[in-house]
């Protein structure tokens, strides 16, 4: 009576046509040569099938090799997906908590907070979702998000809208620029110096373009870009100036120098989230972490 067909064989099978050969086979899966080449012969012998061409050392897999792979493949593919359903089930069975934001602050901003609030909240499993604000407004609308941070605000009587800062403007240079002896920058100042743009479907871009238009400034524009990290670095790197919000760069102060900038331009900030969301107390403690590091940046700012 032929012998079941097993898990193991089907293992060492697998490896042999990922690795190429049964030693490799053996030594990922932990096995010896002699146990790897048994496993795999008696797959061919006990099921009539030719896996493998055997020439000079070599193992190459035949036409039926190849077809048995792709449903080994997706056989594995459908125990992975079984795998995440098993993580996705533990982490639902603790607190969660959802969090859409702006690109420009996704980084050292959003860092700042999660770490505070999961100091506070240690058992919660945070998930961030960076995306623009449209996205941001349609999904905390439709609850795929639990809570919101964006420059726009959803028109919506079930949810909360809580405006949280104005951002000022500020200009960021490189250490040692001749900017930066002064207290203000003012639009004319920047005529003249190599500027890092956003892109024009930002809010910023379109906020630093309109301000410099009713200026008369013409921008010697270098480098658009829609990251703010590409901002920074390339402030850093010393290619030119450019126009941002604070909390988009506050891990940056010691590669560049910031001043306040004039006639100041807000960019306002709202969080957002359901009345009845499912978890309140969560949603309560992130809005005071995002408060608390706002008005942290902002002082530092403004010293």
């Amino acid at each position: 009576m032929a012998r079941a067909l097993n898990l193991r064989q089907v293992e060492v099978f697998k490896a042999v046509m990922e690795i190429g050969t049964v030693s490799g086979a053996a030594e990922l899966l932990n096995v010896s040569q002699p146990a790897a080449s048994k496993l795999l012969m008696q797959l061919e012998g006990d099921n009539g099938l030719s896996l493998f061409d055997r020439r000079k050392g070599r193992l190459i897999p035949t036409t039926q090799g190849l077809y048995l792979y792709e449903e080994v493949e997706r056989i594995f593919a459908g125990v992975k997906q079984v795998e995440s359903a098993i993580d996705y089930i533990k982490r639902e069975d603790r607190a969660r908590l959802i969090i859409g934001v702006p690109p420009g602050l996704a980084g050292s901003f959003m860092r700042c907070v999660v770490k505070r609030f999961l100091d506070r909240c240690p058992n919660v499993y945070c998930q961030i979702q960076s995306r623009r604000s449209r996205w941001l407004v349609e999904h905390v609308g439709t609850r795929q998000i639990d809570i919101a941070v964006s420059p726009t605000p959803i028109e919506n009587g079930s949810f909360v809208v809580d405006h949280f800062a104005a951002l000022p403007l500020v200009c960021i240079m490189p250490q040692g620029h001749r900017l930066a002896d002064r207290d203000v920058i003012r639009p004319e100042d920047l005529a003249t110096e190599q500027f890092i743009a956003f892109d024009l479907d930002s809010h910023t871009g379109q906020k630093v373009d309109s301000l410099f238009r009713e200026h008369g400034v013409h921008a010697n524009v270098v480098v658009t870009t829609d990251s703010v990290n590409s901002v920074t670095e390339l402030v850093a790197g010393g290619i030119g100036v450019s126009l941002v919000y604070p909390l988009f760069c506050n891990a940056m102060d010691t590669r560049i120098v910031s001043r306040p900038f004039r006639p100041s331009v807000a960019l306002d900030q709202y969080l957002m989230h359901a009345s009845d969301a499912r978890n309140l107390p969560l949603i309560r403690t992130f809005c005071e972490e995002v408060r608390h590091e706002c008005a942290r940046i902002l002082g530092t700012a403004s010293d």
